[in-house]
């Protein structure tokens, strides 16, 4: 992929296959749908609208307040276009965020450029943003991170964020859209958390991209590692990327000797313990750098987790559809350098169950994901090999493939600056200028 002669243009998927999705707008705005129909708005103040599919199967755009519509036929989408496009937030209500995670939740967010609603289904519809880069990123950077950050932490991130966008565009991962607005893809709230410090990152670092021999970086990124960081090949197999392997989370860990945590006493003590890593943070050092709902976990870089018998084995065989009976055990059969268990066997009173991915195995020991699979086991209680309690002790949140973002915070704390952090994250890799 060459550079660009200008910013691209992308489209961004907000809420999906929903029946009805409501939006506020206060300054006047076109609709435009896909046949060519057109008709201009003057907001009065702002005003709350409901799109919905008529029972003709027309896109139907509704004013909730008088109930006055207009039915657009023969359209797959119409778009709300702002007659001031980078000025004028739309805001999109009950936006559910942390899809699937334990910070799930809906909120309102406001966003610029073009609104778009598409039917994705016989009665439903997709809202997507429509916009250019730099103004997404404005609003990634401070949704995965907070807008208080340390300048050199937003500028490294907004590098990162960029560089992950535009490698999608090899093999876009959504049909109608380049890219989602959650976990799945990058987080993209909105601009309610912007900041002034947020855009002088990504004004300062406009345009460029981390590439490795000349190709651009598929620069994955997670909360914290627990003081190592992982090998692509093991959560994205069978790739092997020489910018993202593992490194020790402390100056000069690009170069230092790992610890063996592929060995379980290794692992064991490393989790028992607090080495003195860049993301191991206080809850103070965190403060300014991380949103709220990221707070509410008490501890990112070493956590306990506990299950009843009962417990554990409902969610296991919930979660992959097969009896095991009651658990016996769980047996790391594999680990990467990070510590993290690759592959897994859980071995049951009736069966037993072999788990080979590690996102695989957080989903199946969590009622939404384990902070990460770096981690071991103790077990209390319990008679003839079932024992009655597991508490499972690990460190990390994430798949920590790439960036660990409190470890890159805490160096942007300590004066690191944006192209330090980069190189200690993305060994071989170089910053290059990707549009103008």
């Amino acid at each position: 992929m060459a550079p660009f002669k200008e910013e691209p243009v992308i489209r961004v998927g907000l809420i999906h296959d929903q029946e009805t999705i409501e939006f506020s707008i206060e300054n006047p705005f076109k609709l435009v749908s896909e046949s060519g129909d057109s008709l201009t708005i003057h907001p009065i103040s702002s005003q709350r609208w409901r799109v919905s599919l008529a029972d003709t199967g027309s896109l139907r755009v509704e004013n909730v307040e008088n109930g006055e519509h207009r039915d657009f036929a023969d359209s797959k989408w119409v778009q709300v276009i702002p007659h001031e496009m980078s000025d004028t937030l739309t805001t999109l209500h009950n936006v559910t965020i942390g899809i699937q995670f334990h910070w799930q939740r809906d909120e309102d967010q406001d966003f610029l450029h073009i609104m778009e609603f598409r039917k994705t289904g016989e009665k439903v519809l997709t809202a997507i943003n429509q916009l250019p880069v730099e103004t997404y990123l404005q609003s990634v950077i401070s949704s995965e991170m907070s807008g208080t950050s340390p300048l050199s932490l937003l500028k490294a991130h907004t590098v990162i964020a960029r560089s992950w966008l535009i490698a999608q565009m090899k093999k876009p991962p959504h049909k109608d859209f380049l890219v989602c607005a959650d976990d799945h893809c990058q987080r993209y709230q909105g601009m309610k958390r912007f900041t002034k410090i947020v855009g002088q990152a990504v004004r300062e670092t406009r345009g460029e991209v981390l590439t490795y021999q000349n190709e651009i970086c598929d620069t994955r990124y997670y909360k914290t590692c627990g003081g190592v960081s992982e090998d692509f090949v093991n959560c994205w197999p069978p790739n092997e990327v020489p910018y993202c392997t593992a490194i020790l989370d402390e100056p000069g860990g690009e170069t230092t000797p790992l610890p063996d945590l592929t060995i379980e006493a290794n692992v064991r003590a490393w989790v028992l313990s607090r080495p003195p890593s860049f993301c191991n943070a206080t809850p103070e050092e965190l403060a300014p750098v991380l949103n709220e709902y990221d707070k509410e976990i008490p501890d990112l870089y070493r956590w306990t987790v506990s299950f009843s018998n009962e417990e554990l084995s409902r969610l296991v065989e919930s979660k992959s559809g097969k009896k095991i009976g009651k658990i016996k055990s769980l047996i790391p059969r594999r680990r990467g350098p990070s510590g993290r268990i690759i592959e897994m066997d859980i071995l049951g009173t009736e069966d037993t169950l072999h788990l080979d991915d590690q996102l695989e195995i957080r989903r199946h020991l969590s009622e939404s994901h384990l902070y990460s699979s770096c981690f071991v086991v103790d077990t209390e209680g319990g008679s003839k090999g079932v024992p009655e309690k597991f508490i499972l002790l690990g460190g990390g949140w994430g798949h920590g493939v790439g960036l660990c973002q409190i470890g890159a915070a805490m160096m942007g704390l300590k004066g690191y600056d944006y192209q330090q952090i980069l190189f200690h994250y993305y060994k071989g890799s170089s910053l290059t200028p990707w549009w103008k």
